[in-house]
Formats: C-alpha cells, structure tokens, sequence
C-alpha cells in the first residue's frame, strides 16, 4: 500500500478553497489533521489485517483462532501457559507439514522442538541392526566400522552414529535394549549453549613446562598454551546450533547444541582449503560460514584469523591419552602443499575443542 506524503486530504482540496483558507487561518486545513490522523489509523489497521491472513506476520492475538481452523486446539487446553509464544506459533505453521509427513523421523524432530524449544534428533535403531544385504535393498551404513576413520569412531553409541551393525537387542528399551527392528530413539539436548564474545584467553603451561618432555610430533607441539575460559580451567567447546532449513531431514551436529569434535572441524577446514584451491564455494550449513562457531583475534584486533589458519587436534598434556589422529606431520605437510599452491594462510593456531585449549605455533 502506497504511503502518501503527510496532509493527504488538504492536498485534494482545489487550489482555491486552500487559497481562501490560508488566508482565514487555516481553519479547514487544521479540521482535515484530525479527519487524517483517524484515516491513518483505519488504513493502518486494514493493512494489518492482510498480516493477520499469515500464520508467519500474524499478531499474537490471531494465532489460537488460526489454530482453531487447523483443529490444533489442544495446546491452548491450559490457556498456553505451558507454552512460549514462539512455540504456539511454530506449532500452528507447521501443522501442516506435520499431517503431510505424519509418522516419519523428521517430524519427530521438528515436534519436540516446536512443543519444549530444544533441540532433538530422532533414530532408527532398526537401521543400525545387523541384517543380511539384499541386492534390491543395500545398506550400506549397516556394516562393520572403518577403523581407519577416526570421526566415525567418536559417533558410536551417539545420535549420530552412521555406519554400524549391531546384534538385535530382546530387551525392551526401558530396561536398555536398544537396537531392535521396532526401536527408536529420540535424542533431545536440554542443555543450552550459550556465546561467550571478546573473552580474553589465560596462559596456562604447556607439555613441556609440566615436566612431560619434548612432546614427538604425532602426540603434542610446541608453543604458547591457552584456554578459552578466562579462569584457566579446561572446559569443552559446544556448538551454537544452524536451525533446519527443511523439515523433511534429520538434524546434525550442526544443528544441535552438542560438543565440538575436532575431526568434523578439521574435515571441513580441508574442504574449504580444497575449495580455495579450485576456486569454488562451499553450499550448505557450515561451522565457519558468516557467523562462525569460534574465532580467534590476537592483540586485542578487531579481525578474527582466518579459519584457514587454524587446525584443530588433541592438546592434552597426558600424551598417552592423544590419540593417533590428526598425525601432526601429515597435517603439516598437507597444509603447506595447499598454502605454496593458493595464496592462503598457514596454520597459525591449534586448537582443541574438547578441552576447551589453544596454542599458537612455534617455540614459546
């Protein structure tokens, strides 16, 4: 709708009655300020009301009679105390899709979070189950791990476990049986995460400094030892969940307030220096697109390091609790292939998410 500039009705008035009330003071032009300011008032509410037709741009008043046409009364029993504004109208948008896609995973999901504001992720244990591979029907997820894949070792026994075969469990899942033809599982993160800005990281000793020796290459570096918690202490890292773009996929790390694993960070700092190389652009959610999951800013600058310059591995200073990947060396190599063939940063800072540790490269 057209908004006009202010004395709308004065201006439709002809050029002679305006000419003789000027020269009576006015009068009639102070008479048609009050009939505007009611005018205004009127178009503004009927431009509401076109907002009003949308679950989306509603007012809040609207959303209980909007749920009362999609028969989704029941969550206004106890007059929505139970229940955020944001969650009523979630609910009611999505009821739709919900009836749709009724009795698959990913409305599961997407209930839990609309209904308790957290986030969930929903499982199939049938899919983990040890079948016998039909040739019309192959799983190729339901087999024997990698042992070589250090990331999908870490998932065993989470939400996100992807490549596994289990023995069918008799027991019923109350009393812990989980992977069963008729199982599933609903995973829900009650724990939120919640970002830390600008916090100045404590110096804290290193591998060397707390008697452990010169660390070898595959188990430790060398240089100044950070934590990102101001006091010191070794905490983990959590992730600021992406929210869904689609209701028809299951949620991923990415998406849930769970904590960092260094191998998922490391693997798409490959992908985006594979990327650079080529001159192409990554799609989908990423942890270090325009609003990244960390950042590091040295001396008090105002521009974070680029991810590029980061990797990101076990620091512990017990060398016998590392485990054996990323192998330093490797790492090392790899990234100065990648940095003489682009103009990209080498790796200044090593970072490790589990607890909560940094350390800039080079002697101290």
């Amino acid at each position: 709708m057209n908004h006009l500039t202010q004395e709308r009705l004065y201006q439709l008035v002809p050029a002679i009655y305006r000419l003789r009330d000027a020269a009576e003071g006015e009068p009639l032009k102070a008479l048609l300020s009050v009939i505007e300011r009611e005018y205004n008032v009127l178009e503004q509410d009927i431009e509401r009301l076109y907002h009003n037709w949308f679950i989306e741009t509603c007012d809040e008043w609207v959303v209980p009679y909007i749920g009362d046409l999609l028969d989704v009364g029941e969550l206004y029993a106890n007059n929505g105390q139970n229940y955020g504004q944001q969650e009523r109208r979630a609910y009611v948008a999505n009821t739709l899709a919900y009836r749709r896609r009724k009795g698959t995973t990913p409305i599961l999901e997407q209930l839990t979070q609309d209904v308790t504001g957290w986030r969930s992720r929903a499982v199939e244990f049938a899919r983990l189950v040890s079948t016998t591979q039909s040739l019309q029907h192959l799983r190729p997820a339901s087999a024997t791990v990698n042992l070589r894949d250090n990331s999908p070792l870490q998932q065993v026994g989470t939400p996100f476990e992807q490549q596994a075969a289990y023995t069918v469990e008799v027991r019923p899942p109350d009393q812990g049986g989980r992977y069963n033809v008729s199982a599933m599982g609903l995973f829900i993160w009650r724990l939120q995460s919640y970002p830390m800005e600008w916090v100045l990281a404590r110096q804290v000793k290193g591998p060397e400094q707390e008697g452990i020796g010169r660390c070898s290459s595959n188990h430790g570096i060398a240089g100044r030892y950070y934590t990102f918690n101001p006091l010191g202490h070794d905490m983990p890292l959590f992730n600021q969940p992406q929210t869904e773009t689609t209701i028809l996929t299951l949620a991923q790390e990415i998406n849930v307030p769970a904590v960092l694993r260094a191998p998922m960070l490391m693997a798409e700092l490959l992908e985006r220096r594979q990327a650079t190389l080529q001159g192409e652009r990554l799609k989908g959610a990423r942890y270090f697109d325009s609003d990244p999951v960390l950042a590091v800013f040295i001396n008090g600058q105002r521009q974070a390091i680029s991810p590029e310059a980061m990797v990101f591995r076990s620091l512990a200073t017990d060398t016998s609790l590392v485990p054996a990947w990323p192998k330093w060396d490797e790492l090392t190599n790899e990234f100065a292939a990648s940095t003489a063939a682009a103009d990209i940063s080498p790796p200044i800072v090593a970072i490790d998410p589990k607890l909560g540790r940094l350390v800039f490269l080079g002697e101290s």
